[in-house]
């Protein structure tokens, strides 16, 4: 039975929508009268055309933007300035019925980015892999491009009984979701300025509620703030005290969880690791932007925010059970500087009748701050004192990092040779071992993507095992952490290096590694 749907789109509160059904998704055909492409809509709408600094409206409109200087003091005056047109980015065409759900083909129509190397011709595939479990993925139909390398789940077939319908405009292409029992659209990226260039991917949606909370990992409240916020996303290593959206910290998670006006909640997941950016606005409404891969998206249904949570992590892996002891009381610092300080204190924990299951050492452990080592003057009697601690029925952990020395004297540090045999570290763009600089001096970086890397880690930590018999590590620096700039060399002058656009990041420049030599690297393995 054929009924007429509405979808709410502010940008677009004059097209028509004709509603044809195809089992679980409905195309829509939009018209806009050319006119009113340009039309001044309400601030709230507008999604920035130029995010990269303040235009003039020749620069505005040779994007193919809107210019309409609407004047305020509320929000960045960029924003009202120059944004996107209801007529813009990509059209769909070859649809087709999948046994998943469907597919189609994304052609480039207006002028596209301003970055770059426009992506002319996109696939769609639309998967609707569990009864609320949502798969949206949009790449190039030419050439294959970085995809985040970890196992998600295979369907193949579709969900028999959906909580969710699915919608689609063909010019200007958005979609949207809905959960069919309340009748509420979870995402509808039919809003304009869909953009996916080789070094600038960028999509837009509305949102149900302003109840959002995730995007880390950032110093912020629980619940996260629209009024025209930019949270940066890129692995950093701040030993501060960062605060606020604007500083991208060590994790990067691009997962929310909305909680709707009814108090369902739903999440979504970007599965792309490139550098990235995300606006929030109060429409309300969010923007990503990142720097490549494609994109990946699912969609989690919950209802409820812990079932939210468990279908996330039914794609991305579940967390790893841990040992029991590891959930008692540790105690740890840096600075003991000494095996008797480190024994003193574990000592006056046991006077002062203070539970402690799990005792700690940080790098000043180290013989010279090399991995793999303990200091044999100032930590001698460490395998002793770790057996007087199992005995007590405690355990011991330390600290490893992923920077392996280079500067050793021939053969006299097996970590690094050992790497060289097995050819498990970084290269440079030459082919070469990138080295950079961490604890011991100029350092070299285990690849976790090669081959052999998990039987190198297994190789090193089982040798220094026995020698002192260590019940977990902590892997820091591992962002992957660099003192300098790209490495000792510096940064190869590539575009993969200086991007056309560059995410918000808080002090770019020193959580810069070689980019080039990862991206390389992914299509070597």
């Amino acid at each position: 039975m054929k009924s007429l749907v509405l979808l709410l789109i502010p940008l677009i509160v004059t097209s028509i929508f004709n509603y044809t059904s195809g089992g679980n998704f409905d195309r829509f055909t939009t018209s806009v009268p050319p006119s009113l492409a340009c039309s001044v809509f309400p601030v709230a709408s507008r999604f920035d055309c130029y995010p990269e600094g303040t235009p003039d409206q020749k620069s505005c409109e040779m994007r193919g933007c809107c210019w309409n200087p609407a004047p305020s003091t509320d929000v960045e005056l960029t924003v009202f300035l120059c944004y996107y047109p209801t007529e813009f980015g990509y059209r769909l065409t070859d649809v087709q019925v999948t046994n998943v759900g469907f597919s189609g083909i994304l052609h480039l129509q207006t002028a596209g980015g301003s970055y770059g190397d426009d992506v002319k011709i996109l696939t769609l595939d639309v998967k609707m892999e569990t009864e609320r479990r949502l798969h949206v993925k949009i790449y190039d139909a030419v050439k294959k491009r970085y995809e985040v390398p970890i196992p998600t789940p295979v369907v193949t077939a579709k969900a028999s009984f959906p909580s969710y319908k699915t919608a689609y405009t063909e010019y200007p292409f958005g979609f949207s979701i809905t959960r069919i029992d309340s009748g509420t659209v979870l995402f509808n990226s039919s809003v304009g300025g869909f953009i996916f260039e080789d070094q600038f991917i960028q999509l837009s949606s509305l949102l149900p509620s302003l109840n959002l909370y995730g995007l880390g990992e950032h110093v912020s409240p629980l619940k996260l703030d629209f009024n025209w916020k930019t949270l940066p996303l890129f692995a950093r290593d701040d030993y501060g005290a960062p605060q606020g959206l604007q500083h991208n910290l060590y994790g990067v998670h691009p997962f929310y969880l909305n909680v709707e006006e009814d108090g369902c909640a739903n999440g979504v997941l970007l599965l792309n690791s490139n550098a990235m950016e995300i606006v929030l606005q109060p429409t309300p409404a969010i923007t990503y932007r990142t720097l490549g891969g494609i994109l990946d998206f699912y969609f989690f249904m919950g209802p409820s925010p812990d079932e939210v949570i468990q279908q996330y992590t039914e794609v991305i892996g579940r967390p790893h059970m841990p040992p029991y002891w590891a959930l008692g009381f540790h105690l740890s610092r840096y600075g003991y500087n000494s095996l008797n300080a480190t024994a003193s204190a574990v000592q006056r924990m046991r006077e002062a009748g203070i539970p402690q299951d799990v005792q700690w050492n940080d790098i000043d452990a180290m013989d010279n701050l090399l991995d793999f080592t303990y200091d044999p003057k100032r930590f001698g009697g460490l395998p002793q004192f770790v057996d007087e601690l199992h005995s007590n029925g405690m355990r011991y952990l330390l600290i490893q990092d992923p920077g392996i020395s280079n500067s050793q004297p021939a053969g006299s540090y097996p970590p690094y040779y050992d790497g060289i045999e097995m050819d498990v570290f970084v290269k440079n763009a030459s082919g070469l071992p990138l080295v950079g600089k961490v604890w011991p001096g100029t350092t070299v970086f285990p690849d976790f993507f090669h081959p052999s890397a998990e039987d190198y880690w297994e190789k090193q930590l089982r040798t220094f095992h026995n020698k002192v018999a260590f019940d977990g590590l902590l892997m820091d620096m591992n962002e992957v952490d660099n003192f300098v700039n790209g490495s000792v060399d510096g940064c190869p002058n590539s575009t993969l290096e200086y991007p056309p656009y560059t995410p918000r990041l808080h002090d770019s420049s020193s959580a810069q590694i070689s980019v080039s030599s990862l991206y390389d690297l992914v299509f070597r393995h």
